[in-house]
């Protein structure tokens, strides 16, 4: 009900398709040697936000959705939005998205226009640069093995909550290598049932496409978000 893709956007969507392996080594080497300065340039612009409130701060926001238009503009990487008048509400809220690739986070920062947070893994933690960002930054991690972990993020979540922040969450847990919805986690819903949180349900399509999480190599795509209807 959430994330299935709608007819309209399976038959509308243009592909890009590169029937060449070597076009599309060549292009993953441009999109490394490109993407790493600009992720490297957001960590950077965005350290004075994390000495002030993160990502609760507009700053960090704007700063967020400059360099992922860059990112997205020199990767070749169209998005085409389906009901954006439904992300202007401004309710705090839960928003939902189906996961298919890595090219899904800063997608976020184009679509939304309220400071929110995203709800990680522990495992991103480890991640050289990105984990302690996403700390500092007031993302909130989450630790299925350690109770007391998330009954401590929760009550943080819920103080976010209030001061208007949106929580930004892909339930399934990972990513998807075809692009099929996998089953979904139930903890973003339990939390949402306790705080009252109105679900935002975001159906991505076609980010798969750019670079699935079994291929070595990427190409530009057209994505397609369609913004649901809010659920109080």
């Amino acid at each position: 009900l959430l994330f299935h893709a709608t007819p309209l956007i399976r038959n509308s969507l243009k592909c890009y398709h590169c029937p060449m392996p070597q076009l599309r080594w060549l292009y993953t080497i441009y999109a490394y040697l490109v993407g790493l300065p600009i992720l490297l340039a957001f960590l950077v612009s965005t350290l004075p936000c994390l000495a002030m409130d993160g990502s609760r701060s507009r700053a960090y926001q704007r700063l967020g959705y400059f360099w992922c238009s860059l990112l997205y503009a020199c990767w070749g990487v169209k998005i085409d939005v389906l009901h954006a008048e439904r992300l202007l509400q401004r309710r705090a809220c839960m928003a939902l998205a189906n996961h298919q690739s890595l090219i899904d986070i800063p997608l976020m920062f184009l679509i939304l226009p309220h400071p929110f947070a995203f709800l990680f893994k522990k495992e991103l933690v480890s991640t050289p640069l990105l984990g302690w960002h996403l700390q500092q930054a007031q993302h909130f991690c989450i630790d299925r093995s350690q109770g007391s972990s998330i009954q401590i993020q929760e009550s943080a979540m819920a103080q976010a909550v209030k001061k208007g922040q949106w929580l930004v969450v892909f339930p399934e847990g990972t990513r998807s290598a075809t692009g099929a919805l996998l089953p979904l986690k139930r903890g973003a819903f339990h939390f949402a049932l306790q705080q009252s949180l109105p679900l935002l349900p975001i159906y991505i399509h076609n980010t798969y496409t750019y670079k699935p999480k079994l291929r070595a190599t990427a190409w530009p795509c057209q994505i397609q978000v369609a913004v649901g209807h809010l659920i109080p």
